[in-house]
């Protein structure tokens, strides 16, 4: 018998959809593991992709490569079908734009070895050698996980850190859980990676970061600002749905603590202040000053140091925006 043979399987699902270019590089990545490919098994779930994805059910590939085409019904179901297609003790649920590390497996199934109960989450970086626009080089840096602040590989963090996008945990804790839900109902997984979470959580499992577990993000969203505020703008209308559903969640989402409406005698001066300002300067008016700035700036005198804040102002005023808009959708909400 094989020494692999004491390794578990895992099962890498790949929900993908019209990415045929990206999947294949994450496929690639993963034919490099250094964790047996023999207990590693790949699901594309394809939701009904109109791009040619379909070829790759005929590539050969290095890793055991199950490929499954269903009708266009959004990422969460197709998640759900692949865990329950999944033959692993282990899930890894990692999109099909993110491109891991070679140690990437055998960091995430180290740390379920370790612990029972537990969701492990990858450590998620921006592809930035490729950025094209000032916007890009910026965000994508904004955005990267913050380095490990000690030498452990591993790191606890709180559920709001889930992400679909990089994450596993084991087969049937998932179904324990309660599988992944649409939040906004329009297929996508907008927070349902932190409903995940919190319910989760509220079972009395773990989270932690694997930081031996890197994996690459060439994020479309982050290529230009408008592409990047409407996202914002649509996620942060969902997460008023979130947190309609668990008022208990607002503490950990601090990025919607100044989009809120006032709290006359609960709130503090300073965060009335803060949100004054951030009224104001959500307006429509300000918001159209801050773009052409940022446009002129980034044409004339690209400067990080100037275009940094300006980028943070606006993508908050979207938010603000989304984020009432949300509040007229799902609210009112109640005090946590």
């Amino acid at each position: 018998m094989s020494q692999s043979a004491n390794m578990p399987i895992v099962s890498v699902i790949v929900p993908t959809y019209n990415r045929k270019d990206s999947l294949r590089a994450v496929l690639a990545a993963l034919e490099m593991q250094i964790y047996p490919l023999d207990r590693l098994e790949v699901i594309v779930i394809d939701d009904g992709s109109s791009d040619g994805t379909a070829e790759i059910a005929d590539e050969k590939f290095e890793i055991n490569l199950r490929y499954i085409r269903q009708t266009n019904q959004g990422a969460a179901v197709a998640r759900n079908r692949g865990a329950n297609e999944a033959n692993g003790a282990i899930l890894f649920f990692l999109d099909d734009d993110i491109a891991v590390v070679p140690e990437f497996i055998s960091a995430i199934v180290e740390a379920h070895q370790q612990h029972d109960r537990l969701i492990a989450i990858g450590n998620l970086q921006p592809v930035t050698h490729r950025a094209q626009t000032v916007f890009e080089r910026i965000q994508g840096v904004d955005t990267a996980t913050p380095p490990n602040p000690g030498t452990a590989p591993i790191l606890a963090v709180n559920f709001a850190d889930c992400l679909t996008g990089m994450f596993s945990v084991k087969r049937h804790h998932f179904f324990q859980i309660g599988m992944l839900l649409d939040l906004a109902g329009d297929g996508r997984v907008a927070w349902g990676d932190v409903d995940f979470g919190y319910r989760a959580h509220r079972l009395g499992f773990q989270f932690v970061r694997c930081y031996k577990a890197v994996g690459y993000h060439d994020d479309y969203s982050i290529r230009d600002m408008n592409t990047c505020a409407r996202r914002w703008q649509r996620t942060s209308q969902t997460a008023v749905k979130l947190i309609v559903k668990y008022p208990e969640v607002q503490p950990y989402l601090p990025m919607f603590r100044d989009k809120a409406p006032i709290s006359w005698g609960h709130d503090a001066p300073t965060l009335i202040v803060r949100k004054i300002i951030r009224g104001v300067a959500s307006t429509k008016a300000v918001l159209w000053a801050l773009e052409k700035i940022a446009a002129l700036l980034e044409r004339y005198y690209p400067s990080v140091a100037l275009l940094r804040p300006i980028y943070r102002w606006i993508l908050g005023g979207y938010m603000f925006k989304g984020y009432r808009q949300g509040l007229q959708q799902y609210g009112p909400l109640k005090a946590a």
